[in-house]
Parts: structure tokens; sequence; C-alpha cells
């Protein structure tokens, strides 16, 4: 009668938005990594799209949540601290998600999974994972807290380039470095040392020429 709860099908929703993100606070602050893996695990099994964009809109929600920032660092140090977690299609599609909660944890946490990969196995990474990790780092490059960082991992990602779209690794980092709506806050001068670091590294300097042209 109250109209907390609307059913659509076999699955419920809670309206009001305040207790959804309550009863989400409440679960994540009690979720450990056996318990968070077997959620992810769950969800792939049953592919529901709807569920699992509802699960991510939760994650969306917290930003607003002032205990949120805290309570995600800890997710992505323990539960999604694994690069088996964070490579899955419903894991990925989370951290899109968790980025925009706090973006210097989850930068940290695709640096501590990733970073250490060949060349080789960053190519391997294909698909939808892909793509999702592509879009995270798109927003770490965007912030400049993080945008050193995950402006060098999109570039390790652009250096095993496997897509031909628009928004793939190469173009996002070259994108960068526009005069005009570069898609990020850093300013010229940050970005300059990036370029500088690239033309520093023989395996770099292509893209270090690109970025000047760019």
């Amino acid at each position: 009668k109250r109209e907390i709860f609307e059913s659509y099908g076999d699955l419920f929703t809670i309206r009001p938005k305040p207790i959804s993100i309550n009863l989400a606070y409440d679960w994540l602050e009690e979720c450990d990594s056996s318990r968070f893996e077997g959620t992810i695990k769950d969800l792939q099994d049953y592919n529901d799209k709807y569920l699992i964009e509802s699960l991510c809109k939760q994650f969306d929600y917290l930003s607003s949540n002032p205990k949120a920032s805290e309570m995600v660092e800890k997710l992505l140090k323990g539960p999604f601290d694994n690069a088996k977690v964070l490579l899955s299609d419903v894991g990925s599609r989370l951290f899109r998600s968790l980025i925009n909660v706090n973006p210097i944890a989850a930068i940290q946490n695709i640096e501590r999974n990733l970073s250490s990969l060949s060349q080789k196995d960053i190519k391997l990474i294909d698909g939808i994972s892909r793509r999702n990790i592509i879009w995270s780092l798109e927003k770490g490059c965007f912030y400049q807290p993080t945008f050193f960082i995950a402006s060098k991992l999109m570039l390790k990602f652009a250096l095993s380039e496997n897509e031909n779209y628009g928004n793939n690794a190469t173009n996002q980092f070259l994108h960068l470095f526009r005069i005009h709506l570069p898609g990020t806050e850093a300013n010229l001068r940050e970005r300059y040392q990036l370029i500088e670091y690239c033309l520093s590294e023989p395996d770099l300097r292509d893209f270090g020429f690109k970025a000047i042209n760019s």
C-alpha cells in the first residue's frame, strides 16, 4: 500500500532511493571476498542484464553517500583486489560504477592488478571486459589526481591494441593531448610531462610524437 516495492516479473525493486542506498551500503559493508566472488559468479551464470545494470546503479547512487568512498576503498582492496574478478564481464562492469565513487582507489586497483601483465597478456584482454576497463581508465584520465597513473595504464593497453573502435585505448590516449576539449582536468604542463615520459622510453616514442601532433 505504501508502494515501497515494485515488482518486475520475478524481481522486486525498492522505490525510495534512500532506503535502496542504505540497503546496498549495509550489504557491501558485510561482504567478504568469497561472498563477493560468489555474487559475481551467480550474476554471470544468471546472465540477466537488467539485474546486473540494477546492481551497477546502486553503486552509482553510493557516490552521494558520505561514507561510500571509504567503503568502496575497502571493497577495492578486499573482494575486488583480484585480476580474475576485475577482468570478468560482470566484474569489469561493476568496476565502471565503483570508479565514480572513489576514482583514486579504483585506479590504484587497476595498477596493482594489471600493470605487471605483459603486453601479450594485455592483448588477450578483449570483448566487453576490455571495453569496461578502457571506459574506466577514461574516467581515471579525466580526474587530475589520477591522470598520470590512468594515462600510463591507457598507454599500456594502446601498446597492445586489438580494437578498431573510435574510442579504443589508442584514440582515447591521443585525445588527452588536444588543445580544445581534451577530456581531462590535467593542465598542459601535466600533459606535457606525459609526453616527455613517452619520448624517454624507446617503445613509447612513437606515441609521444603522435601525442604532439594530436
